[in-house]
């Protein structure tokens, strides 16, 4: 399946599960119904693909948070689909690169561990020293479990820190995606 075919099908299973959010996402699928090839090229500054994993630990009470530097903020790890074989497979790359940790595993969201806890359009300010302007990110976020006997060791050259933060912690943030995602993930876990 082609990566478009794969986002459309991985959007269309989201709004199955989630159709409360169709008004929430139409700037990502306006985009992919207008232009289907631009979203994958990241110089697209009106909006282009990433993916990132909201990994929880062992006992699901906790998601792994990595403070970004270059935006300041406590997020999930993630990053640009750069020509992996699936969203999927780059939320897990990323994941890795950020967070030093190996072993994840996908959970699945409605029986599907293709279906995505979260599809996301938001801003990100340009980055002058990479000649990128402002620009807008679709992403795309999946949940995963860490492995009780993982190290986390963060990437220097992005990340500040890295912490497990208690979902209900996640769930009081001021930050309204941070906030949808953890609680996403309590309904998803119980």
């Amino acid at each position: 399946m082609s990566i478009i075919r794969e986002i459309t099908a991985q959007t269309d299973a989201y709004l199955k599960h989630f159709p409360e959010e169709e008004e929430r996402i139409r700037p990502f699928t306006d985009h992919l119904k207008v232009g289907p090839a631009t979203i994958l090229d990241r110089k697209t500054m009106f909006g282009h693909i990433t993916a990132s994993a909201f990994i929880v630990d062992p006992s699901t009470r906790s998601a792994l948070l990595v403070h970004h530097k270059s935006l300041n903020l406590w997020l999930q790890p993630g990053g640009h689909y750069e020509g992996d074989p699936s969203l999927q497979d780059a939320a897990l790359r990323e994941a890795t690169e950020e967070t030093g940790i190996s072993r994840l595993r996908l959970m699945p969201i409605a029986g599907e561990t293709s279906t995505p806890l979260d599809i996301d359009t938001h801003a990100i300010p340009a980055k002058p020293a990479k000649g990128e302007g402002d620009h807008r990110h679709h992403d795309f976020v999946f949940l995963m479990q860490a492995s009780a006997d993982e190290t986390i060791q963060p990437q220097e050259e992005e990340v500040v820190e890295a912490k497990w933060v208690p979902l209900d912690d996640i769930a009081k943030f001021d930050n309204v995606r941070m906030k949808r995602l953890a609680l996403k993930a309590l309904e998803m876990l119980g």
